[in-house]
């Protein structure tokens, strides 16, 4: 179980009009955000449901937000994620969403660690919400120890075409992918017409590129000159197979041929 403490919590819970209860300590256990009580009570799930938070935002910008909804997450079949629907008040002082639609049209957030410590949210329309949709719980750890963290990492450099890894994405909403790991999380699917291989993925950044997704913001050329570790990794020397001379590759992924300029 992993649990991260949360420093310079401000909160505080809707309780009719007894005084809110003081909120000791917070924690997230994979998706599952724990309030301590000073009473000594948890609370988790649907109990959380009217709580009033300062949460860090994905560029790291601490927000008032409340928690409207708990619920699992559809589209995951471990069960093990739950989406939480936020709002935070807006200059006129009314709630409003803190999460834009995402693909599915859901306005949701998946509470994490952040890299100060504090907890953070992330947008399930974002790389870092929808690599843990897809499967890449960085919370999660194989039979032998070993961390699935890296492998979101890579879904999250994958998801943007941050090919170099330094946080440039070169991607544009809306565009199709597919994809296979080394951890038998995803494995293609059936249907790849129109699909091509593009690159192969690690921690940090392509290990290789094949072709690049959205020609009208990069090119082979173009990687080869601002990563210099890309040089004579791109075009035909990179496949699926050849991709392990480069690096330790996590995940390799196919974008859609038809996706235009």
């Amino acid at each position: 179980m992993i649990g991260v403490a949360f420093v310079g919590l401000a909160a505080a819970l809707a309780a009719g009009p007894t005084p809110a209860p003081r909120i000791a300590s917070a924690w997230v256990d994979g998706t599952d955000l724990v309030l301590g009580l000073a009473d000594g009570r948890r609370l988790t799930g649907a109990a959380l449901v009217g709580a009033v938070l300062a949460l860090r935002d994905e560029h790291g910008v601490r927000r008032t937000m409340k928690v409207e909804a708990v619920v699992r997450d559809p589209a995951d079949p471990t069960g093990a994620v739950h989406l939480y629907r936020l709002t935070a008040p807006d200059a006129a002082g009314s709630w409003r969403p803190v999460c834009t639609p995402g693909p599915d049209g859901l306005q949701m957030a998946i509470p994490q660690p952040g890299p100060a410590g504090e907890l953070a949210v992330w947008c399930t329309s974002g790389a870092l919400g929808k690599c843990v949709r897809w499967g890449y719980h960085p919370w999660r750890r194989f039979a032998g120890g070993a961390s699935l963290a890296p492998y979101h990492q890579a879904c999250v450099h994958m998801a943007r075409a941050d090919y170099c890894g330094d946080g440039r994405p070169t991607t544009t909403e809306g565009r199709l992918i597919q994809m296979q790991d080394a951890a038998g999380v995803r494995a293609w699917p059936d249907r790849a017409r129109d699909f091509s291989f593009e690159a192969a993925w690690n921690e940090d950044g392509a290990v290789c590129v094949a072709r690049v997704r959205v020609p009208a913001k990069a090119s082979l050329a173009g990687l080869e000159r601002e990563c210099p570790r890309l040089a004579g990794r791109v075009g035909a020397a990179c496949t699926p197979e050849s991709s392990s001379r480069f690096g330790r590759p996590l995940i390799f992924n196919r974008s859609h041929q038809a996706n235009g300029p």
